[in-house]
């Protein structure tokens, strides 16, 4: 009987082990799902912070970068410049060149997040390679894009604002297959390469070693796809051909255009769709209205100049009317004031130039060349002040928004509603702010709208904008 009573308590014993090991092995297996879910969460906001950064790096860029040197960890696109040719297409998030952290270009198993995008000839990371700003939403008679590059044709070219939408994106983007679902037109993609790692690059720079041997997962590590993204198979060992563990984040390109505020818009016609007067003022345009060729640097010889349209220009300063000027800065041809001897628009003198219309018009756009801010935060100021006849309808003063002699941000432009119907606009120079020092500029072009159209100059796009 004790013999018998023995053998009960150890098959007791070893049954009360093994419910005890099941459960530890459930806890395991549970707690083990709980974190894998947690960083799968987390990586996921961590790829939607990275799309925000490069969809707000496009907005005020016109572009997106290239990928960084995954071997490397500065942070830095490779070139760290608009290149259609980029060093590392198969490189990792550019986290420094698009204001994040580094912490914020991992996945939460450690590894670099791998960003893929469009580039070539006519890809996203060229100067204005991702904007569509110059491309009209209703254009009768599209010319197509330009074909050296495939952005929207700009002014003075032929066919400038009559690139339609569709010709823009046709045949752009990435490949992706999303859960079965096949997209063509995709303006980049980020991939984290799940908790296997296999194929990723470590903070140290160095590659997770073996490549995977699933053909969606190498897919995921070109350069140029198609990529994949498709259910978790984990049920395997990493090195095996069916393994798949891989996350990926993408943009269509026309929801990423729309998103970094890059999208096309309703040019107004020359000489209609609400256009009134739309000069820019070049050396061929201004040697037609005064009648006979003008040089750089020096007065037309005239104080009045109607241009083509019935927009008279008249230059005025502190003691009068003066001869208007043509001048050249940073590029740009413009007209300016020739009692100064900048041959610009001074405030010394407060000079400015009179615009008499043929057509009232209610809203204004303007690019001026060499104004903006200066070192302390210094801002050159401009006046508009708008007659309806002899009344002022309203007074409105601009502020320099870029900065002053930067190559790259030479010009500032504006666009303003008088709130009121106008035939006559004054541009007069003011006193920089905080200091009252010398404001400075010259006048590139001119347009006046009706109401409820878009009005900005050719030359507008949102990182000159005031």
């Amino acid at each position: 009987m004790a013999r018998s009573e023995r053998g009960v308590s150890v098959l007791f014993v070893v049954m009360v082990l093994l419910v005890v090991a099941g459960a530890a092995l459930a806890i395991l297996a549970l707690s083990r799902t709980t974190a894998d879910v947690a960083r799968s969460g987390e990586t996921t906001a961590r790829l939607e912070k990275v799309q925000a950064a490069l969809e707000q790096f496009a907005a005020t860029s016109e572009r997106l970068p290239c990928p960084a040197n995954p071997a490397a960890d500065t942070g830095d696109a490779a070139p760290n410049a608009a290149s259609a040719t980029c060093t590392y297409p198969a490189g990792s998030v550019p986290w420094r060149t698009i204001g994040l952290r580094q912490d914020d270009a991992l996945d939460a198993w450690g590894w670099k997040i791998s960003y893929r995008v469009y580039s070539g000839a006519i890809g996203l990371t060229q100067a204005a390679g991702a904007s569509m700003v110059h491309c009209d939403t209703v254009e009768p008679s599209p010319a197509g894009r330009d074909p050296a590059t495939g952005l929207c044709r700009v002014p003075p070219a032929a066919g400038g604002h009559n690139t339609s939408e569709a010709q823009f994106l046709a045949g752009k983007g990435l490949s992706v297959s999303s859960f079965g679902t096949a997209s063509t037109d995709v303006a980049y993609v980020l991939v984290s390469h799940g908790p296997s790692g296999l194929g990723a690059y470590t903070t140290a720079g160095a590659q997770k070693a073996p490549n995977p041997a699933s053909t969606d997962e190498l897919a995921n590590l070109g350069a140029t796809g198609p990529f994949i993204a498709k259910a978790a198979v984990t049920d395997v060992a990493p090195e095996s051909a069916a393994f798949f563990d891989d996350v990926i984040a993408f943009r269509r390109l026309p929801d990423f255009v729309k998103r970094a505020n890059l999208g096309a818009r309703d040019w107004p016609e020359s000489g209609g769709g609400g256009t009134l007067a739309n000069i820019t003022f070049d050396q061929a345009t201004v040697s037609a209205a005064v009648g006979s060729s003008v040089s750089t640097g020096s007065s037309t010889g005239q104080a009045s100049i109607t241009f083509t349209g019935g927009a008279t220009v008249t230059g005025f300063d502190s003691g009068g009317t003066q001869n208007v000027s043509f001048e050249t800065q940073g590029g740009y041809q413009g007209i300016g004031g020739a009692a100064g001897g900048t041959m610009m628009i001074s405030s010394l003198t407060a000079e400015g130039l009179r615009f008499q219309l043929p057509a009232k018009a209610r809203q204004l756009a303007v690019t001026f060349a060499n104004f903006g801010r200066r070192v302390g935060n210094v801002r050159e100021q401009v006046e508009f002040k708008f007659f309806d006849g002899a009344a002022v309808v309203n007074t409105i003063v601009g502020e320099g928004c870029r900065n002053e002699g930067d190559p790259t941000d030479d010009i500032a432009t504006f666009s303003i509603d008088a709130a009121a119907d106008f035939d006559r606009v004054d541009v007069k120079a003011l006193p920089a702010t905080t200091d009252a020092s010398e404001t400075a500029f010259l006048f590139v072009q001119f347009m006046t709208c009706v109401a409820g159209v878009t009005c900005e100059t050719s030359l507008s796009v949102p990182s000159n904008r005031c």
